[in-house]
């Protein structure tokens, strides 16, 4: 139960690396529109029109990297434990792109691709295969 524990918490921090990493390489990528604060939904909302899109992929690839990535570290970490820390992962993190999604103005086709793309994503990170070190 421990190990299934600290997967979780594993997962949940290498899914948030994984955005922050991704999402921050981005930036110069694709600068935000002068004046805008990101952390400020009215402000998004002002300047949504002038966001880049290529910005909305990058946000798109960073969750969906994220959704693969949390779930298998928790897997790894946990060991030979059933799928629910990988799940329990995954579903929060879901859980987390649809909050940012209602919260922050954002355009239906980014909508639209995190429905489809974070779910497939999380069970993809279930599927990879985890090789064991052999003694």
């Amino acid at each position: 139960m421990g190990r299934s524990i600290l997967g979780i918490v594993a997962g949940i921090v290498a899914a948030f690396v994984l955005v922050l990493a991704i999402e921050t390489a981005a930036f110069p990528l694709f600068p935000q529109p002068e004046g805008m604060d990101p952390r400020s939904p009215d402000s998004v909302r002002q300047h949504l029109s002038e966001i880049h899109p290529g910005s909305f992929v990058m946000v798109l690839i960073a969750w969906t990297a994220a959704a693969i990535g949390g779930p298998w570290v928790a897997r790894r970490v946990a060991g030979d434990a059933p799928a629910w820390p990988s799940l329990t992962v995954g579903l929060l993190f879901l859980l987390l792109c649809v909050y940012n999604l209602v919260v922050i103005p954002t355009p239906i086709w980014v909508i639209i691709g995190a429905i489809v793309l974070v779910p497939v994503a999380t069970w993809l990170g279930l599927r990879i295969p985890i090789r064991r070190a052999t003694a």
